[in-house]
C-alpha cells in the first residue's frame, strides 16, 4: 500500500494514467470498428484520397515504410536502449521496452488475424497505384534514391495506372462490388513508430538544458512530429485505411505512455535526488521527535 502511495507521488503515475485512458480508448475504437458503423465513412475517406496528386513523394514515402516494420525497430529500439542506459537509466528498463514492443506486435498481429473491413476490389485496385507500383522491379540505386528523397531519379508512375487511378476516383461508390476485405487493422506501422519516438520526445524535454530554450523544443517538437509520420505516411499511399492509422496510433500513444513512465521510475538521477533529500527529512523528523519528547512530563513518557 505504501508503495502505491509512494508512486501516486510521482510523475511515472500520471503517464500509467495517461496509458490507461489512451487503452480504453483504443479499445472501445475497437469495439465500435467490430459493429462496422464505421465502414461508409472509411471508404468515402479513401475514395477522396484517390483524387489526390501522384508523384515521387509517394516512393519516398514507400521505401521509408521498412524503418516501421517490426525487424527495423526491434534494431532501433536496441539502439535506443543504449541511448537510454548512457542517459543514466537503469538496465531494467531495456527489459520493460522491449517487453512493449512485442506488446505492439502481439496486438497487431491478433487484430490482423480476427478483424477486418470492406474494401471493394475495384477501390483497391486504385489505391495501389498510390503505393508506388513503379518501384516494384526498380533497380536498387532508384529505391535508394527514393529513400533519400532524390526525386528527380525515380521514375513516373505508369500512365496508364494513374488513369485507371483517375478513373475509378470518378466511380461513384455505391457501383462497386464489394468482394474483399480488408485485414489490416490496427496499423502496426504507426503504433511503432510511436513507441519508438514519443519517449525520445520527452527525454528531450528532460535532459536537454532550458537555455536555450528554442533547442530544447525544437527536439521535443520534432520527435513529437516524427512519432506520427509513419502512420500517416501508410495512409497516404493508401496502405493502411484511417480506421488502420488511428487504432495504430492509440495503441502507440498508449504504450509510449508505460515506457516513458518506466524510464521515469528509472531515472538513475531521480533516486540520487530522492537519496539527498532523505537524511534532511530524516533529521528533521528525528529533531520533532525530539522537541515532542521534551515536552512530556515524565510520567508520561515513562
Amino acid at each position: 500500500m505504501q508503495k502505491i502511495i509512494a508512486l501516486r507521488q510521482t510523475p511515472a503515475f500520471g503517464w500509467l494514467v495517461a496509458s490507461g485512458i489512451v487503452g480504453l480508448l483504443f479499445i472501445l475504437y475497437t469495439i465500435v470498428f467490430m459493429t462496422g458503423a464505421l465502414d461508409t465513412s472509411t471508404l468515402q475517406v479513401e475514395h477522396w484520397l484517390l483524387g489526390r496528386p501522384v508523384s515521387g513523394l509517394d516512393c519516398t514515402f514507400y521505401e521509408w515504410r521498412h524503418v516501421g516494420e517490426a525487424q527495423t525497430c526491434l534494431v532501433l529500439m536496441l539502439v535506443l536502449s543504449g541511448i537510454y542506459l548512457l542517459a543514466g537509466f537503469r538496465r531494467r528498463v531495456v527489459l520493460y521496452l522491449f517487453i512493449l514492443l512485442g506488446l505492439s506486435v502481439i496486438i497487431e498481429i491478433v487484430g490482423k488475424t480476427l478483424l477486418h473491413a470492406p474494401l471493394p476490389d475495384t477501390l483497391r485496385s486504385g489505391m495501389t497505384v498510390l503505393s508506388c507500383p513503379q518501384l516494384q522491379n526498380a533497380p536498387s540505386s532508384q529505391r535508394a534514391a527514393a529513400f533519400v528523397g532524390l526525386l528527380g531519379r525515380v521514375p513516373a508512375a505508369p500512365v496508364n495506372q494513374v488513369s485507371w487511378l483517375r478513373t475509378v476516383a470518378q466511380m461513384p461508390l455505391s457501383t462497386m462490388t464489394l468482394s474483399e476485405y480488408s485485414k489490416s487493422y490496427p496499423a502496426g506501422h504507426a503504433a511503432r513508430w510511436c513507441l519508438l519516438c514519443l519517449p525520445v520526445a520527452w527525454l528531450c524535454w528532460q535532459r536537454v538544458r532550458p537555455r536555450p530554450l528554442a533547442l530544447r523544443t525544437l527536439l521535443t517538437l520534432f520527435f513529437g512530429v516524427l512519432a506520427f509520420m509513419g502512420g500517416f505516411m501508410q495512409f497516404y499511399i493508401a496502405a493502411h485505411l484511417l480506421t488502420d492509422t488511428i487504432a495504430g496510433y492509440l495503441l502507440g500513444i498508449c504504450l509510449a505512455c508505460c515506457a516513458i513512465a518506466v524510464l521515469s521510475l528509472n531515472d538513475k538521477r531521480g533516486i540520487a535526488r530522492d537519496a539527498v533529500s532523505l537524511p534532511s527529512m530524516e533529521q528533521g523528523r528525528s529533531h520533532a521527535d525530539y522537541r515532542a519528547e521534551k515536552d512530556v512530563p515524565g510520567h508520561l513518557r515513562s
